[in-house]
């Protein structure tokens, strides 16, 4: 039974509703993006690590997901360590949180130089998420926009090395950091299309460590964006930058530069200023804080929820969303409450 009272309103299916947004045009409200990732394993009564090893588990918990709270998007996403796991590293899993990377394996940037990237199309791991993705695409391909979430380049190298030492490399060995861009590019293109083929709408890349929280404007201009424009190049389908909670406001003028479809604002940027300094020239995703919500009353997240919506929906290219994912342990109740207040003035 669907937790969602207002669903009932809608004249368009998610997936029209996300491109006449992206586009500029009207839609008949703005679309909803929750952003979630573990919470469906209790959904079909399993721990963290059985829920995610075999895709069929996912893409169950994305289908009774969708039957309780209408959202406007579905997604494959695993975690991602899974990445890490093609290069034989160990994924960390909790009861009650996402999973997170062991112990890096690359220990120079001599590795990025001296190895290519996996075969991952072999792989047992790549192809659980193939699946999930075809599977999908099988349920709601055409109707509900079908995002495809991994690694995002700059970030990527952090994955496999540590953040500490791949800051570390950046400053002490510039020179050598272009082998390891051109390393994670590669790989960030090659899982990408295989998703792609296997269905996916959009490609959402989690690269956190190319904020403003994490580096100066110089080092973005000089590799972020080169780095999207060529990546942007290589895969045939729209790009969203995900920051995870990283500030863009000091970037805001430069993602038009990159090619990207939309850009996820942290709680921390002010919405209007991003979307001045935007020019209209890409969507906003934003801004709910994902580790406060879960503690709101009723009456402070409408108050919040109410003001972000009618502050950003007349400006268009904007859907509402939190700025990360939603915490393992908060409650599908407190999201329906979250999506049944949105509701009320997310419509035209």
């Amino acid at each position: 039974m669907s937790l969602i009272k207002e669903k009932g309103k809608d004249k368009l299916n998610a997936l029209d509703r996300l491109l006449a947004t992206v586009s500029g045009e009207t839609p008949d409200r703005i679309p909803l993006f929750p952003m979630i990732d573990s919470i469906p394993s209790r959904l079909v009564n399993m721990n963290v690590e059985s829920y995610y090893s075999d895709a069929e588990n996912v893409i169950n918990g994305q289908k009774k997901l969708q039957k309780l709270l209408n959202l406007d998007y579905v997604s494959n996403f695993y975690y991602l360590p899974i990445e890490t796991e093609l290069f034989g590293m160990k994924t960390l899993f909790f009861q009650e949180s996402s999973p997170n990377s062991g112990n890096p394996i690359v220990k120079s940037l001599e590795f990025f130089a001296e190895n290519k990237i996996p075969n991952i199309y072999d792989n047992e791991d790549y192809i659980k998420t193939i699946k999930t993705t075809k599977g999908l695409a099988e349920l709601y391909k055409g109707k509900i926009p079908i995002l495809s979430v991994q690694s995002g380049p700059f970030s990527f190298p952090s994955l496999l090395m540590g953040t500490t030492e791949w800051f570390e490399f950046m400053l002490m060995e510039p020179e050598n950091i272009s082998y390891a861009l051109e390393f994670s590019r590669s790989f960030c293109n090659t899982w990408a299309k295989g998703h792609i083929e296997a269905g996916a709408d959009v490609i959402v890349l989690v690269d956190g460590l190319a904020t403003a929280t994490s580096i100066p404007r110089d080092v973005f201009i000089d590799y972020v964006i080169p780095l999207y424009k060529q990546l942007k190049n290589d895969i045939s389908a729209p790009i969203v930058f995900y920051t995870a909670g990283g500030d863009i406001l000091p970037f805001a003028d430069l993602f038009d530069k990159m090619g990207v479809l939309g850009v996820f604002p942290s709680s921390n940027d002010d919405l209007t200023e991003v979307r001045q300094k935007s020019e209209g020239e890409y969507s906003l995703f934003g801004n709910i804080n994902n580790l406060e919500f879960g503690d709101w009353s009723l009456d402070f997240m409408d108050n919040v929820i109410s003001n972000m919506i009618n502050e950003n929906k007349e400006g268009g290219k904007y859907i509402l969303s939190t700025q990360h994912m939603i915490p393992h342990n908060v409650s599908i109740q407190k999201i329906a409450d979250m999506l049944n207040i949105a509701l009320k003035h997310a419509y035209y």
